[in-house]
């Protein structure tokens, strides 16, 4: 990090080149590589230790719990005002969706059905309308990611456990506890008295 500029900035020199073996001796001199260098079209990364890996394990690991916790929090609301079976199916559906949604935003970023035909550009558009919906419906769970930045060597900041912890650990399952406390509210629960009979 000390190469650094003060305003944030670092110079980086790339040249192609290797070293010429038949030089003077003492002497330094450079050749055209002969090879080519290719940049990734998003250009180069330069990455610096920040942490330890515990610690950074640790915060990812809290970013799962926050996810297990509105799940937990979702099959609890849905096992009491719907069925068992049906709050598992909806439990699944919305960790399934969750979990391939930035996968799904960007299949329907690049979806599109070369056609002039009125009824297939119908479709498409059908299509893009359920899978956009159910993507933005589930943005927020598919952008808490832990696992992948550590599997990657990448940093997991407290801003992005914030962040999940706003969104998902008090959004999300405060609008779920809400509606949990409004559907238990309602039902008679009965009490056992201990004197059968």
């Amino acid at each position: 990090a000390s190469a650094i500029a003060d305003d944030g900035t670092l110079d980086v020199h790339i040249q192609n080149q290797r070293l010429n073996k038949n030089a003077r001796p003492n002497e330094l001199e450079f050749l055209p590589g002969m090879g080519t260098i290719f940049f990734d079209p998003n250009g180069i990364e330069l990455l610096y230790r920040v942490g330890g890996f515990g610690d950074n394990l640790f915060r990812a690991q809290l970013m799962n719990l926050l996810k297990l916790s509105f799940l937990g929090m979702l099959s609890v609301v849905c096992a009491a005002t719907l069925s068992f079976p049906v709050a598992c199916l909806v439990v699944f559906t919305v960790f399934s969706a969750g979990s391939i949604g930035p996968f799904l935003a960007t299949s329907v970023a690049e979806y599109s059905i070369r056609t002039d035909s009125e009824i297939l550009k119908g479709f498409e558009a059908l299509v893009r309308t359920i899978a956009g919906a159910t993507e933005f419906s589930v943005r927020a769970f598919g952008e808490a990611q832990g696992n992948g930045p550590v599997v990657e060597g990448r940093l997991v900041s407290w801003n992005d456990v914030g962040r999940t912890f706003v969104m998902i650990g008090v959004g999300w399952s405060g609008v779920l506890l809400v509606l949990g406390y409004l559907s238990f509210r309602r039902k008679e629960l009965a009490i056992y008295s201990g004197q059968g009979g």
